[in-house]
């Protein structure tokens, strides 16, 4: 998988695989609110991850949680792609 990073400015915007706003975490940390990069469905991120603008990355690794109804996916965000781990 190598999907782009669209980063949209509006939260109802989140439509697309790929797709993702700014939000503001914990610690004014920046995270995502995502359209999953495999199926499409919007997920929010646990508090540890933090997304770095310079280097349009997001660490730690994404997992797109089964037990709470994601798909499974397991991967990065990595200089503005989403790539499998």
């Amino acid at each position: 998988m190598n999907i782009a990073l669209n980063l949209v400015e509006d939260i109802d915007k989140v439509l697309e695989k790929g797709d993702a706003v700014i939000v503001m975490g914990a610690e004014n940390q920046k995270q995502l609110v995502m359209c999953c990069p495999q199926c499409g469905k919007r997920s929010g991120s646990a508090g540890n991850h933090v997304y770095d603008e310079a280097t349009r990355s997001y660490s730690p690794s994404i997992v797109h949680n089964k037990d709470l109804g994601g798909c499974g996916w397991h991967g990065y965000l990595k200089n503005g792609r989403f790539v499998n781990a």
